[in-house]
């Protein structure tokens, strides 16, 4: 087994602040407030008619119910004749209102566009930016000549989610503009204008993947925003606050914040907040495990509701990703393989890029089904999309195909299609460097490690894995620079495993990654990479054969997992228990502890996994038997091997099953080849009487189970 492989839930998560974005544009929130301002009597009729027209833009932009670029143009035209209005009143503050709302119009026209670029004679995103940029500037510096600083820090905030839109790269700069605008709003005592201010700065560390600057930020943007009327800017703080949770694999907060978040997003009116909501909720059931129906519920409320929105981002696709990934995690593969058809026939119905997304979304459904037949129907379903992707030239999409089309390769286990995932990573990886994007070409970087692994090459999966490290350290990722570290350890004591004579160096240079990594993930409050991080100093114990270490170590790991609700980690930790108690002459505890991870294993969904389990679960009950009939001869040995019996046979026998149905070979060829290698569960090998027993009762391969393994 390799260290770790493509997940597909990861994959339709997008990195840093995309999945922010989701929630749509970050509009202020006013239309409450411009409500309210519309029916106080001591207005004049005009100012009251502005704000209407202000309210009535605002809450397009929000529910945006047929599409985002035809309620764009509509609210762009609302909101420029309520700052004609407002201008002929002289009211400086209702005129910086409306300028933003004009700018937030312009960047959901320019976000439109960018959706459209398939279609002939397609808008310019940076046309619409940049006319936005111009107001912005302009009215920048009239504020600052009549000396209204409210406005002044009004443009500041506007230019810097301009700049951001733009995809500048003067980050520094951006974020002292940002700070500028914090720090004026704080001088002229703005609560809301500190509110906006702070969750512009929270993305911004996202964006920079200052993880824990951006909950700060977030978080005090919530203390805010609390008191605002509407309850906009409060459930857009929260749903920031939920995002970063997600990156920091807090997964049982994640569920309690999104629920807590979506009344309020509900109130405001805002759907795309809502859709981005109920995806979060059902990513947060779905990697909790445990609770599919939910996760598929809410994931198909969010699909439904994205595209009632007019999204056309990806995010409905990605949602019934989400969706399929749940169902089949309940062992329903023809309701899973329904669900992937109906996404797919939605996806042909929209644009043609959106198509793509379709395709790409569901597509480790099929990667996920046994049959070879579903494997070849994956196949060319990623080898089509593949195509598209390049004739369309969109590297960033293409390269994450090419990511799929790796895993599934990796998915047989032959050396001729693990060369060909090799090649096709490094594919990946050329398009990411050619599109210049760092974060995306270390994130594609598993995948060619993962390649590398399968063919038993250490050295170059080292190598990928150090470049994924000295990329995320240039970014100043630090929580996935540390990742990047547990990674190499663990490569490092796989080959330590391998290769005796160069264990010392090896433990003591892993040692210290994992060290390291562990002491950033708690600075950062990361609980699943904290959790990971332990493991990997566990299995380091191991090979320094310190089993009391290791066991302290996996059981601390265990307890991070339960609290987080991830079963698959809870599995892992516990065979690692499992492995240090065995070694510390303990097979009693051992066997019991196996029995908690094939039940976590079958929690989660993992069906191979769950068969490695079960196979070991027997592994255990056998060295427990050992142990007991130790001294023991004759009637009283057998008396005791035929009450035990059932303990090994049994989940050997569903071992040997399940990897059969799953048409596993390398599941199939551990417990074909365990005779060469002298390992038996039945540790009785004289005793025919049994041999014959599991021959009769279960069969040839249970009797090989029992007595060959």
């Amino acid at each position: 087994a390799v260290p770790y492989s493509m997940d597909t839930t990861t994959y339709h998560v997008p990195p840093g602040c995309a999945l922010a974005s989701g929630a749509g544009l970050g509009v202020d929130g006013l239309a409450a407030h411009f409500s309210k301002l519309a029916e106080e009597p001591q207005h004049s009729t005009g100012c009251r008619t502005a704000a209407l027209l202000c309210s009535v833009a605002e809450s397009c932009l929000l529910e945006a119910p047929e599409g985002p670029s035809f309620q764009a143009d509509q609210a762009e035209g609302a909101a420029r004749e309520a700052l004609a209005v407002f201008r002929q009143e002289q009211d400086e503050v209702c005129v910086a209102h409306a300028v933003r709302l004009i700018v937030h119009c312009l960047r959901a026209r320019a976000q439109a566009a960018q959706i459209l670029s398939d279609s002939i004679n397609p808008p310019s995103k940076e046309e619409h930016l940049q006319i936005a940029e111009e107001l912005a500037k302009t009215e920048l510096k009239r504020f600052q000549r009549i000396g209204n600083r409210h406005g002044e820090a009004c443009m500041l905030l506007s230019l810097v989610e301009i700049a951001r839109d733009l995809g500048s790269k003067e980050r520094r700069h951006i974020l002292k503009m940002c700070q500028d605008a914090l720090s004026t709003f704080r001088d002229i005592q703005d609560t809301r204008g500190q509110g906006l201010s702070l969750l512009v700065l929270a993305t911004l560390h996202l964006d920079n993947f200052a993880v824990h600057r951006a909950y700060a930020a977030a978080e005090e943007a919530r203390v805010h925003l609390g008191t605002e009327a509407g309850g906009h800017g409060e459930a857009r703080a929260r749903f920031i606050i939920a995002v970063i949770l997600w990156l920091q694999g807090r997964r049982a907060d994640v569920v309690s914040t999104a629920r807590e978040t979506l009344p309020l997003a509900r109130e405001a009116g805002d759907r795309m907040m809502v859709a981005s909501l109920l995806y979060l909720l059902a990513m947060g059931y779905h990697e909790k495990k445990g609770r599919p129906r939910e996760a598929a519920a809410a994931a198909q409320e969010a699909a439904k509701t994205f595209r009632e929105a007019g999204c056309q981002q990806g995010w409905a696709e990605a949602a019934g990703a989400v969706m399929v990934k749940a169902i089949f995690s309940e062992q329903r593969p023809e309701e899973a393989l329904e669900a992937a058809k109906t996404q797919l026939r939605l996806g042909r119905s929209s644009k043609p890029r959106q198509r793509m997304l379709a395709r790409i979304a569901v597509i480790h459904a099929f990667g996920r089904f046994e049959d070879d037949g579903e494997y070849a129907m994956a196949s060319a379903l990623v080898e089509k999309t593949v195509a598209a992707l390049s004739s369309l030239g969109d590297k960033a999409w293409l390269a994450r195909e090419l990511e799929v089309l790796c895993s599934i390769q990796l998915s047989r286990f032959t050396v001729a299609k693990c060369k060909e995932a090799v090649g096709t990573a490094e594919q990946a990886r050329k398009h990411l460097q050619e599109l210049g994007d760092s974060f995306l070409e270390a994130e594609a970087l598993p995948s060619l490690a993962n390649a590398h692994l399968h063919l038993g090459d250490y050295n170059k999966a080292t190598e990928a894995l150090q470049a994924r490290r000295a990329l995320f350290g240039r970014l100043g990722a630090r929580a996935r620079e540390a990742q990047a570290m547990v990674e190499i350890a663990e490569v490092a004591a796989k080959e330590q495993a391998l290769q005796e004579s160069r264990g010392r160096k090896f433990c003591r240079d892993a040692f210290q990654l994992c060290t390291e990594a562990h002491t950033v993930f708690q600075e950062m409050s990361d609980v699943t990479g904290t959790a990971r991080a332990l493991l990997a100093l566990a299995d380091i114990h191991m090979h320094r054969k310190e089993p009391g270490e290791a066991e302290s170590r996996a059981r601390e790991a265990e307890n991070l997992y339960r609290k987080t609700g991830e079963s698959r980690g809870v599995a892992r930790a516990a065979r690692l228990v499992c492995r240090a108690l065995l070694e510390d002459d303990r097979p009693e505890d051992a066997a019991k502890h196996a029995g908690e991870a094939v039940l976590f294993t079958k929690k989660a969904g993992d069906r191979p996994a769950e068969a490695k389990m079960l196979s070991w679960e027997s592994q255990m009950e056998s060295h427990s038997l050992a142990k007991i009939t130790d001294g023991l001869e004759g009637k009283d040995l057998e008396r005791v091997c035929f009450r035990r019996f059932g303990k090994i046979m049994n989940p050997a026998k569903e071992a040997v099953i399940l990897a059969r149905k799953l048409k596993d070979k390398l599941l199939i060829g551990i417990h074909s080849c365990s005779r060469a290698n002298k390992r038996p569960t039945c540790p009785q090998r004289h005793l025919p009487l049994h041999c014959r027993r599991g021959r009769h009762e279960h069969g040839e391969a249970g009797a090989r189970a029992c007595c060959c393994i």
